[in-house]
Protein backbone atom coordinates (compact mmCIF):
# COMPACT_ATOMS: atom_id res chain seq x y z
CA UNK A 1 0.00 0.00 0.00
CA UNK A 2 1.56 3.33 -1.05
CA UNK A 3 2.13 6.02 1.54
CA UNK A 4 -0.09 9.06 1.31
CA UNK A 5 1.61 12.45 1.42
CA UNK A 6 0.33 15.03 3.85
CA UNK A 7 -1.71 17.72 2.10
CA UNK A 8 -3.55 20.80 3.24
CA UNK A 9 -5.70 23.45 1.61
CA UNK A 10 -4.75 27.11 2.13
CA UNK A 11 -5.55 30.43 0.48
CA UNK A 12 -2.64 29.71 -1.88
CA UNK A 13 -4.17 26.40 -2.94
CA UNK A 14 -3.07 22.85 -2.22
CA UNK A 15 0.15 22.48 -0.26
CA UNK A 16 2.06 19.22 0.10
CA UNK A 17 4.65 18.25 2.66
CA UNK A 18 8.26 17.69 1.59
CA UNK A 19 9.33 14.24 2.74
CA UNK A 20 12.83 15.45 3.61
CA UNK A 21 12.40 18.79 5.45
CA UNK A 22 8.74 18.17 6.43
CA UNK A 23 7.76 21.72 5.41
CA UNK A 24 4.53 22.42 3.52
CA UNK A 25 4.92 24.14 0.15
CA UNK A 26 2.44 24.98 -2.63
CA UNK A 27 2.19 22.12 -5.09
CA UNK A 28 3.50 23.90 -8.19
CA UNK A 29 6.62 24.18 -10.34
CA UNK A 30 8.06 26.99 -8.24
CA UNK A 31 8.62 24.71 -5.23
CA UNK A 32 8.67 21.16 -6.65
CA UNK A 33 10.02 19.45 -9.74
CA UNK A 34 6.99 18.08 -11.58
CA UNK A 35 6.69 14.89 -13.60
CA UNK A 36 3.49 13.78 -15.30
CA UNK A 37 1.60 16.49 -13.42
CA UNK A 38 2.73 15.24 -10.02
CA UNK A 39 5.20 16.85 -7.62
CA UNK A 40 8.33 14.96 -6.61
CA UNK A 41 8.56 13.99 -2.95
CA UNK A 42 11.36 16.45 -2.11
CA UNK A 43 11.03 20.22 -2.56
CA UNK A 44 13.50 21.94 -4.89
CA UNK A 45 15.55 23.34 -2.00
CA UNK A 46 16.08 19.89 -0.48
CA UNK A 47 16.81 18.32 -3.86
CA UNK A 48 19.43 20.94 -4.74
CA UNK A 49 21.11 20.62 -1.33
CA UNK A 50 21.47 16.82 -1.56
CA UNK A 51 25.19 15.89 -1.73
CA UNK A 52 24.63 13.46 -4.61
CA UNK A 53 22.93 16.15 -6.69
CA UNK A 54 25.57 18.76 -5.80
CA UNK A 55 28.34 16.36 -6.90
CA UNK A 56 26.50 15.57 -10.13
CA UNK A 57 26.12 19.27 -10.97
CA UNK A 58 29.80 19.92 -10.22
CA UNK A 59 30.86 17.01 -12.48
CA UNK A 60 28.66 18.40 -15.27
CA UNK A 61 30.12 21.91 -14.87
CA UNK A 62 33.68 20.54 -14.94
CA UNK A 63 32.89 18.57 -18.10
CA UNK A 64 31.52 21.74 -19.72
CA UNK A 65 34.69 23.65 -18.81
CA UNK A 66 36.93 20.95 -20.31
CA UNK A 67 34.87 20.34 -23.46
CA UNK A 68 32.81 23.42 -24.27
CA UNK A 69 30.18 22.97 -26.91
CA UNK A 70 31.19 24.41 -30.29
CA UNK A 71 29.49 27.70 -31.14
CA UNK A 72 26.32 27.26 -33.12
CA UNK A 73 26.48 28.41 -36.70
CA UNK A 74 23.62 30.32 -38.14
CA UNK A 75 22.24 28.30 -41.00
CA UNK A 76 21.21 30.26 -44.09
CA UNK A 77 17.50 30.38 -44.71
CA UNK A 78 18.12 29.19 -48.25
CA UNK A 79 21.12 28.14 -50.27
CA UNK A 80 20.78 30.89 -52.88
CA UNK A 81 20.63 28.46 -55.80
CA UNK A 82 16.88 28.27 -55.92
CA UNK A 83 15.08 30.60 -58.27
CA UNK A 84 12.17 30.87 -55.85
CA UNK A 85 13.89 33.62 -53.90
CA UNK A 86 15.24 35.48 -56.92
CA UNK A 87 13.11 38.12 -58.64
CA UNK A 88 11.40 36.88 -61.80
CA UNK A 89 11.98 40.17 -63.64
CA UNK A 90 15.23 41.97 -63.30
CA UNK A 91 14.70 45.63 -62.57
CA UNK A 92 17.03 48.04 -64.31
CA UNK A 93 18.58 50.68 -62.17
CA UNK A 94 17.38 54.18 -62.94
CA UNK A 95 19.96 56.58 -64.16
CA UNK A 96 20.51 59.42 -61.79
CA UNK A 97 20.69 62.82 -63.44
CA UNK A 98 23.26 65.13 -61.98
CA UNK A 99 22.10 68.75 -61.55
Amino acid sequence: MPLVRARRETELGTEVQCSRCHEFWPEDQEFYFMQDGKAHTWCKACYRSDPKVVDKVERWKEKQRKNPAPPRRKQPLWSGTSSVFQPAIEVEEEEQVEP
